[in-house]
């Protein structure tokens, strides 16, 4: 067990390699741990690098690479519009910027509910959609599966257990998530990943914090051994309100809490937006319970969740100040 976690929080030191915040090499304090911005639409990857950079990101994540509408589900193989191509070349970019990166796999969970089948049955088989992903070779003498500079591979966040009317995008029950997180993590690592694994975020913590109302098992999936990082979206005051026990809990059974994913839409006013994410690092701060990663939604450039450096200079602010209470606090 303690190898497996040591493989796990040398890639979380490999993401921060700010001397600043750790000058004479010792083991990592608050400020140590993943500092990550999704890329969803990001068609400058240069731009991209220069904006995560100056709000202290050192992690890029990719997600949500091939959308297409129905009946294009031959499109996760064949890769009509080099889609796959694009993604390798922002990773070679982001690599060489000196950031790592987590690959996320939701977009085969959503393509096959757009064709009408359930992702989560065990009867759906992913292989075909993985194995053209991971055997890709982004740097050269790596694939997605053993490429250390990739920080985890998240499988698909925010499931549905039973909060939703279609029975094609739901699990239906907390047991068959469960199931379906063990199985495709057992899977990846037959298929030759050596990089840590992430059920994906996940949404709905609702007000117990533990994701009870929307039955989807929060610990037991986190327990898996399979499952490496356990991460969560936070969205709404109950993701908030969370966040310590989850913390807490993680580290009670040696696995580290990222927050993957939190943003605010922006709606004209900049220092309103910026009230968010100071919410969440008083949050933090009070409980002193640091996650060991922060990841912000969004600075692709095409959406109303997007923080831009040179136009949104408070939120821009106050990311950075949320993105150094991270920590690898099981380092400690």
């Amino acid at each position: 067990m303690k190898g497996k976690y040591l493989l796990l929080f040398f890639v979380l030191l490999i993401a921060c390699k700010d001397e600043k915040s750790n000058p004479e090499n010792k083991e990592p304090k608050a400020g140590a741990g993943l500092r990550i911005a999704t890329a969803y639409g990001a068609p400058n990857v240069d731009k991209w690098i220069a904006n995560a950079k100056a709000m202290g990101i050192n992690c890029m994540r990719l997600t949500d690479m091939i959308q297409k509408d129905k009946g294009h589900l031959q499109d996760l193989t064949s890769d009509p519009e080099h889609k796959f191509d694009e993604m390798d070349k922002k990773v070679a970019k982001i690599v060489a910027s000196g950031m790592t990166y987590v690959l996320d796999l939701s977009y085969i969970r959503n393509q096959l509910i757009k064709e009408g089948i359930n992702p989560y049955s065990p009867s759906t088989d992913w292989t075909p959609y993985l194995q053209v992903v991971l055997n890709r070779t982004p740097i050269k003498g790596y694939t997605y599966k053993n490429d250390p500079h990739l920080a985890f591979i998240a499988i698909a966040g925010e499931p549905f257990s039973k909060y939703n009317d279609n029975p094609i995008e739901k699990a239906g029950n907390k047991a068959n998530l469960i199931a379906f997180y063990k199985r495709l993590a057992l899977q990846l690592k037959r298929m030759g990943v050596t990089r840590p694994i992430s059920a994906g975020g996940f949404l709905h913590q609702g007000k117990d914090g533990w994701g009870t109302d929307a039955d989807l098992g929060f610990k037991e999936i986190w327990s898996l051994p399979e499952i490496d990082i356990p991460t969560i979206h936070v969205y709404d005051d109950d993701a908030i309100n969370s966040i310590p026990q989850l913390v807490a809990f993680c580290h009670s059974i040696g696995k580290p809490l990222v927050i993957e994913e939190t943003g605010k839409e922006y709606k004209g006013n900049d220092a309103e937006r910026a009230k968010w994410f100071e919410k969440i690092a008083s949050k933090i701060k009070d409980s002193q319970a640091f996650p060991d990663g922060i990841g912000l939604w969004n600075i692709g450039e095409m959406n109303g969740f997007d923080v831009c450096a040179d136009e949104h200079p408070i939120t821009t602010k106050a990311v950075r100040e949320l993105m150094l209470l991270t920590q690898s606090k099981l380092l400690n």
